[in-house]
């Protein structure tokens, strides 16, 4: 949608008159009990908000703090209508009795749906869809719905539940999972008939899912308030969304490799002999996220507890400032978990600490000592602006300046609250505030950074979300899950709807949270679910975080410790090699709001058989995986898209198919298992080479030098290396290195053009070169660089359908033009 200004034109046709206009329109239209304001916001969007009575026309409708993007400029083409308007994309018409509308999508001479309101008086209001043509739906947040499910899009789970005031940490399969509230519901028809509806409302909402009807319904609040979409496919509906709630910041390039985590270090002892082990054992590592040991632990049903200390325990964690700075040494960072609460000692022996709390009515601190797990104290007010940048500036600036990378922020949905008593900034009750809670927390860690001027980007680990976290920094994870191959599943199928709901960063408890769901961790069963979960996270996960409950000390989350630890390292190893390669889909998420790991559908829409699949995803444009969830799994079925595709791990061509599935094996040839991953005709991807020295230690800055794996095809493709120094927000005022990339296949020649576009950042890679991939290479002989044949030693052919081409030393800067030839 674009952002344009336009003049006033006359387009004249034998139908009617067009004019175009540079702002938004709006229209109020009104019954005996209702009344509907509706704004055209541009070609393909519009904005609807339902309030009971009779109330004035108005130019504006509010939203909420989720939305990002207010400043609209207008349809570029608008004509008003008997009964309603159009755009150039869309058509509204309005029944006057009912106040329903129904839309078409003139792009597509589409009906698309009739949406009603209904209950605009009461506590619960809902909107009903007419689903007629409409075959599937999407999106909605995170929900792990069934066990063992991982495929099923929302008309197969037929509800999409939420807590009593939405956001909730539920039972799960043995565990506890995040219920994530983003209400965006994306419907899809046949072909491309399709559009997207986000309810922009704070309050719980709950979906439902039937051939008559399809509803919405919203427990709270004055109004009902939508944003209608439309698109020529999922992709673009996707990108209208992330224009209107935010795009996500580029990590630091740190979080897209391994962290361990577990619950908890007691010291910087058991640390360190985490990675001593890690690196002995030739793993890479690039982090540690610390539990609640780190300021020293928490005291059930005590009021001394140490939840709210936010400071390390100097006598488990001594000179935690020359610690942190030796381990950034080694290339190691740390991420720290706070939660929302207090215990009341704390809040009572500090000076003026206890402004920070949750109040009652009369003022006093909201006590929570009805699930003591963590002692007994209140929570903390991150609705109030002040209090939430105070702390920001007491208890998180000092440790960022100490180098800490990121913060956890657990317990946000909030877990725990009072309902009844409690009294939020401005005189909110809870029902107002539980859904904004962790956004305006994680909002004010990322205006924090922001406001002291903190070169360092943002990241914050969550366990919940709303609409638009994804702008501040966040990456999701599932929650307190069990060690069950069945919750992995859901798991996938949740990512599945989280991807189209905004969120790319995502991930689990690598292992299981809750071991005690699953088989004993010194079985052979548990090995192989330890090891089949982590293989299914590196493609997936950012970052790639192990994490159990092991207070005790009895288990272990090392991939160097539990499970296969070979097959560890090698899948791991297939992460760090294709860092160049997630890092560059990272930029694009900010730049263009693209996503990183997405379900088939958003890439194959029209394929129908994808329409339901969570078990195979798309990373990036290029790679595509297939999901393994079942640790005794010899072989799998792959639907395989319509074009060429080759195992990505063997290098080989896979029979062409269209229509059929293919059945895979597992393991490789060496009996290492392994996902089955496929990269597509027409690819571009770029990949890390590590060097063999023993002596140096993997880490997501240690690739020696860039290599491009390219497939040629006829039709042109480009792909965009970035680089930048992974660590502070530089690169948001352009300091990148990048090379655009492309390549096409013209009657007897290959072109192949890397030009860099971007020089604003010195790359660390000095050496770079292409493998080209096509089934008879090995007739394209005459291979030049630049219009100069290449000399024999730099040029090596892997068999029949494998060229290999260096490019040399201090070529990333240089724009290089590669023609390979036939032979006459």
């Amino acid at each position: 949608m674009g952002k344009k200004n336009f003049g006033t034109v006359l387009f004249l046709t034998c139908a009617m008159v067009h004019v175009v206009y540079a702002s938004p329109k709006s229209h109020h239209y009104t019954n005996a009990d209702a009344t509907m304001n509706i704004i055209a916001l541009d070609d393909d969007m519009v904005h609807v908000e339902y309030t009971s009575g009779k109330n004035p026309a108005k130019n504006s409708i509010t939203t909420t703090p989720f939305v990002h993007q207010t400043n609209y400029e207008g349809p570029t083409v608008y004509q008003v209508l008997p009964n309603g308007f159009q755009t150039k994309r869309i058509k509204a018409v309005v029944y006057q009795q009912s106040l329903c509308v129904r839309f078409y999508d003139l792009r597509e001479k589409t009906n698309l749906t009739k949406i009603c309101p209904h209950g605009l008086d009461q506590h619960i209001k809902s909107i009903r869809l007419d689903p007629a043509g409409l075959t599937n739906a999407y999106g909605l947040g995170q929900q792990l719905s069934s066990p063992g499910q991982i495929d099923g899009d929302w008309t197969a789970l037929r509800q999409r539940h939420s807590g009593p005031f939405g956001n909730i940490m539920e039972p799960f399969d043995g565990g506890n999972v995040g219920n994530t509230q983003i209400p965006v519901l994306y419907a899809l028809g046949k072909q491309n008939k399709g559009f997207a509806l986000y309810l922009d409302n704070e309050f719980k909402q709950d979906w439902f899912f039937s051939k008559e009807v399809w509803r919405g319904q919203v427990h709270g609040g004055n109004a009902l308030r939508f944003f209608l979409m439309t698109g020529e496919s999922i992709q673009d509906l996707r990108a209208s969304y992330m224009e209107l709630t935010g795009k996500p910041p580029v990590p630091p390039k740190k979080m897209f490799g391994l962290w361990l985590s577990e619950y908890g270090y007691d010291d910087w002892n058991e640390l360190d002999a985490q990675k001593d082990k890690l690196m002995t054992s030739s793993f890479p590592i690039d982090g540690f996220v610390m539990d609640n040991q780190w300021f020293g632990g928490l005291t059930e049903s005590s009021t001394a507890t140490a939840m709210g200390r936010f400071a390390w325990n100097p006598s488990r964690f001594p000179n935690a400032k020359d610690k942190t700075k030796a381990l950034a040494q080694e290339n190691i960072g740390l991420v720290l978990i706070e939660e929302p609460y207090v215990g009341q000692d704390l809040y009572r022996q500090q000076k003026n600490f206890h402004k920070y709390m949750v109040k009652d009515k009369q003022g006093k601190p909201v006590l929570l000592d009805y699930q003591p797990w963590w002692g007994i104290g209140s929570m903390l007010d991150f609705t109030n602006p002040k209090i939430a940048k105070a702390w920001f500036d007491w208890k998180r600036a000092p440790l960022i300046k100490e180098g800490i990378l990121g913060f956890w922020t657990d317990l946000g949905e909030p877990e725990q609250y009072i309902e009844d008593i409690a009294t939020y900034d401005g005189g909110k009750n809870h029902a107002q505030v539980h859904n904004l809670y962790n956004f305006l927390w994680n909002e004010s860690i990322y205006d924090g950074y922001k406001r002291n001027a903190f070169e360092q980007r943002p990241f914050m680990l969550s366990r919940s979300g709303a609409p638009g976290s994804q702008r501040f920094g966040v990456a999701l994870w599932s929650g307190d899950i069990g060690a069950r191959a069945s919750s992995l599943a859901a798991h996938y199928n949740a990512q599945l709807h989280l991807s189209l709901s905004g969120i790319d960063y995502y991930g689990s408890d690598i292992g299981g949270f809750w071991r005690e769901a699953g088989p004993a961790q010194d079985t052979e069963e548990y090995k192989k679910l330890y090891t089949i979960w982590l293989a299914n996270a590196v493609w997936t996960d950012v970052p790639i975080r192990p994490h159990t409950f092991n207070k005790e000390g009895n288990y272990e989350t090392s991939p160097a410790v539990v499970g296969m630890v070979d097959i560890n390292r090698a899948n791991l190893m297939l992460r760090y090699e294709l860092l160049p390669y997630y890092y560059s889909l990272a930029h694009q998420a900010f730049d263009k709001g693209s996503p990183i790991v997405a379900p088939m559908v958003y890439a194959y829409q029209d394929d129908l058989a994808f329409r339901q699949m969570g078990s195979q995803k798309m990373i990036g444009p290029w790679l595509m995986i297939k999901h393994i969830v079942d640790p005794e799994a010899q072989s799998v079925s792959v639907r395989m898209p319509k074009g060429k595709w080759m195992d990505y791990h063997t290098m080989e061509w896979v029979a062409p198919s269209t229509s059929t599935d293919g059945s895979v094996t597992v393991t490789d040839k060496k009996g290492l298992f392994q996902l089955p991953a496929y990269i597509r005709e027409g690819a571009i991807v770029p990949r890390y080479v590590f060097t063999k020295s023993k002596n140096e230690r993997v880490h997501v800055n240690s690739g020696s030098a860039l290599e491009w794996i390219i497939l040629p095809s006829e039709e042109q493709t480009h792909f965009t290396w970035v680089d930048d120094d992974g660590a502070t927000v530089a690169y948001q005022e352009g300091k990148v290195s990048s090379v655009d990339a492309s390549q096409v296949k013209k009657n007897n020649s290959i072109f192949i053009v890397l030009d860099p576009i971007e020089k604003n950042y010195q790359t660390t890679l000095v050496k770079q070169h292409v493998r080209v991939f096509m089934q008879d290479i090995r007739s394209y002989r005459n291979i030049s660089l630049n219009g100069t044949e290449l000399h024999r030693k730099s040029v090596k052919f892997s068999g029949s359908d494998q060229v290999w081409i260096d490019l040399g030393r201090g070529s990333i800067d240089e724009k290089m033009t590669l023609v390979l030839t036939k032979e006459n």
